[in-house]
């Protein structure tokens, strides 16, 4: 059913491409976009030397032709009804109302009857089908886009930040146009530079060791043993017992806030799952009532998205929970394993399914990252391929493994994109003790619930054998439905960030992540859900470190 989804999704009725050619060939230099930047300004010069058109049917309410408009070396928008329109966007330092911009639209190359097709719905990474709404908003798909937007993303520990998308197309008014020359200028005119870095954000963050912990009652004394060993690490640990604070999300996060004043402190862990540590629940597109932590670290008030602190969860019921956690990450650090192979593996699972790119692109790309870099070695297994079944990727496993993603559907105890059967919750218990276990990165739906009650992402941190902890290292999941690339984009921002620095904390590696899908996705709103949804279950000072 799933497949047919995406039959419907792509199924066309095409012509021939058509290839518009726009500049001669003697003015091109390479690249279609070129960005340069001072401390005060930023200048962004598009060069197209042509784009290609393909007409697509459109089915639903409106019965025109369609047609895909695509740049060379370009993204296109995925705002769902939006005309999909190429684009280029970064993340600057400063609110809206502090730049002037300069627009020199140069000369509009206009085509008569092209109706860009509009971006449509996806279907979630739920295990059930999601019922796809065929028709778009006409209203909105008519609105159009404007060449330009510069949205507020909020502050990222003082220091606010915003996202300036740029389309050198637009369609509008039944008439669309395409600016080959076009050229953005952004000038700050108050406080400070302009300047933001992505991938730089938050090493100054993890070289700050305070570190707050705020434990349920009943697991205050295996998280004091928690504490004490991550002072001996260097960090200034404060262990704060949940009674103390109250038991209520609106007094949990005044107290996290307060503290955060206070202290300023870089990395948090609340330990307990979501009946004894207060959560808060956020209406999102997929839930009325998400369950969300991030607000409890997003410091900056109204509009505020981007969290400043580097927080996790010690998803646990007792204290033996606890200190089991404990072992598997005192065992990272020291690589104390009984089996020490493994520390250059990564296991990928992937779905048969999506485009633009597809799961197994995906999938292939987050791998790319570290071989390039790492030389690690993948045992990957496709859901188009007959090798993946939970029997093989147990195999794999056991054979140890420093890294897992996953991309596909999933269930909230399985993940369902493997070639037979599942790979769910129960097969956890054929993993082997003394091993080097993974961290996850779960794009799937409903397995990263911070509950007690057998999710996939909760029995990855709390299955034993024998006594002996198993499973993960730590693992990073959405806690509802989520949505299709966004995640997907993320997963891939944090591999990057490992790559490019080697040596992250693991907090600052999902911050990456969050913060490559804000600066390189087109709908906010979108990336804004993803933060929301994501959450990791283990330490987030923890030192991601590849051999």
């Amino acid at each position: 059913m799933k497949n047919f989804i995406w039959l419907l999704l792509m199924l066309s009725f095409a012509t021939e491409a058509k290839v518009y050619q726009l500049l001669e060939t003697s003015l091109l230099r390479g690249e279609v976009v070129e960005r340069t930047q001072t401390n005060q300004s930023i200048k962004v010069k598009f060069l197209i030397p042509s784009f290609s058109s393909e007409e697509d049917k459109a089915y639903g309410i409106l019965k025109d032709e369609f047609s895909s408009v695509v740049v060379e070396g370009m993204e296109n928008t995925k705002e769902v009804s939006k005309p999909s329109l190429p684009y280029h966007s970064f993340i600057v330092k400063g609110a809206p109302s502090d730049f002037k911009v300069n627009l020199k639209k140069g000369k509009a190359f206009t085509v008569k009857g092209l109706k860009p097709t509009p971006a449509r719905e996806l279907p979630c990474r739920c295990a059930k089908d999601k019922n796809l709404d065929p028709n778009i908003d006409i209203l909105k798909y008519e609105e159009g886009r404007a060449l330009y937007k510069i949205e507020y993303l909020g502050d990222f520990r003082g220091e606010k930040l915003s996202k300036v998308t740029i389309s050198p197309a637009k369609y509008k008014d039944s008439k669309f146009e395409i600016y080959p020359e076009l050229e953005f200028s952004l000038t700050k005119v108050r406080g400070g530079g302009i300047n933001f870095n992505t991938e730089e954000a938050g090493k100054e963050v993890s070289s700050n060791k305070n570190y707050l912990m705020v434990a349920a009652s009943h697991l205050v004394k295996a998280t004091n043993k928690l504490a004490d060993y991550k002072r001996s690490q260097g960090f200034k640990v404060k262990v704060v017992d949940l009674k103390t604070v109250g038991k209520t999300s609106e007094k949990l996060k005044s107290f996290l806030h307060e503290e955060y004043r206070r202290n300023g402190y870089s990395f948090a862990l609340l330990i307990g799952h979501e009946e004894t540590m207060p959560t808060e629940y956020k209406s999102t597109s997929s839930d009325a009532e998400t369950p969300s932590d991030t607000a409890y670290f997003t410091m900056g008030g109204s509009g505020d998205i981007i969290p400043d602190v580097f927080y996790g969860r010690i998803v646990a019921d007792t204290e033996k929970d606890v200190l089991n956690q404990l072992k598997k990450i005192k065992e990272y650090d020291s690589k104390s394993y009984a089996q020490n192979r493994g520390r250059n593996h990564f296991v990928g699972i992937a779905s048969d399914e999506g485009s633009n790119p597809s799961d197994v692109e995906y999938m292939e790309s987050y791998h790319a990252e570290f071989k390039d870099v790492f030389g690690t070695k993948a045992s990957l297994y496709l859901q188009e391929r007959s090798n993946s079944n939970s029997r093989n990727i147990n195999k794999a496993l056991n054979e140890g493994a420093h890294w897992l993603s996953y991309i596909g559907h999933g269930s909230g105890d399985s993940w369902s994109s493997v070639n037979r059967g599942d790979y769910n919750s129960a097969h956890i218990k054929d993993l082997n003790p003394g091993i080097v276990k993974p961290v996850i990165i779960d794009v799937a739906c409903q397995n990263g619930r911070f509950s007690y009650e057998g999710r996939l992402g909760e029995r990855f941190m709390n299955e034993t054998k024998n006594g002996q902890p198993i499973g993960a290292v730590a693992y990073y999941g959405g806690s509802v439905d989520i949505s299709w690339h966004p995640p997907a984009v993320m997963a891939k921002g944090i591999n990057k960030a490992i790559a490019k620095d080697g040596f992250n904390t693991l907090g600052e590696a999902l911050l990456k992540g969050q913060l490559h899908l804000l600066e390189t996705y087109d709908d906010r709103e979108a990336a804004e859900e993803n933060l929301i949804w994501y959450h990791l279950f283990g330490d987030p000072s923890m030192k991601i470190s590849f051999n």
